[in-house]
C-alpha cells in the first residue's frame, strides 16, 4: 500500500462520511462495526465509498447529522452523487466490508446484551444492494476484528487488513 500512496492522493474517510472521486484517489478507512460499501463504474472510472455507522435512519428519525451515517442513506447518497457525476448506474461493481461485532465482545464482558450492530449493518447493506440488483463482487464482513480498508477509486480495487 505504501507504493500506492506514493502515486495517488491519499484521503482518510471518517465514520459517517462518503467520498466520490472522478480522479484517481486512494481512500483509507478503519472499520469496526461500521460497514464500507465501495462502488465503481468501469465505464466512467468513477469510484465511491461510504463509511456507514448504523443500519437505518428509521431507528433515529430526528437525526439529521450526516448523509452517510446510516447504511440506507449512505447507499442512496453515494449512488446519487455518482449518477450526477456521470457514472453509468446499470454497470456498477460493488464491494462490502466491515460489520465486526466489536461492541458485542465488550458488552459480553460486562454482562449486558449484545447489540449486534455489525451484523445489522451488514444485513441492511446486503438487502439494499440486492433491492437495487447489485451483488457485491467481493466482501469481507463479520467476525470480531476491525479492518483497515484501502480503496483505489479509479480501478475499484480494494485491500483489507484485519486489525
Amino acid at each position: 500500500m505504501k507504493h500506492l500512496a506514493a502515486h495517488f492522493p491519499l484521503l482518510y474517510l471518517d465514520p459517517k462520511q462518503c467520498h466520490v472521486a472522478r480522479t484517481p484517489t486512494l481512500v483509507s478507512t478503519i472499520l469496526g462495526s461500521c460497514v464500507a460499501i465501495t462502488i465503481f463504474d468501469p465505464v466512467s472510472q468513477i469510484g465511491g465509498v461510504a463509511h456507514a455507522f448504523l443500519p437505518t435512519r428509521a431507528d433515529y428519525p430526528d437525526d439529521t447529522e450526516a448523509p452517510c451515517k446510516f447504511v440506507d442513506d449512505a447507499l442512496e447518497h453515494l449512488l446519487e452523487i455518482m449518477g450526477k457525476g456521470g457514472a453509468v448506474l446499470d454497470c456498477l461493481e460493488t464491494k462490502l466490508f466491515g460489520g465486526a461485532e466489536i461492541m458485542n465482545r465488550d458488552t459480553a464482558l460486562h454482562g449486558r446484551p449484545a447489540l449486534q450492530v455489525g451484523a445489522r449493518n451488514v444485513e441492511m447493506a446486503r438487502r439494499l444492494l440486492r433491492q437495487r440488483g447489485l451483488t457485491p463482487a467481493a466482501q469481507d464482513v463479520g467476525g470480531n476484528q476491525g479492518r483497515k480498508l484501502m480503496f483505489l477509486s479509479h480501478t475499484g480495487g480494494a485491500w483489507v487488513k484485519k486489525i
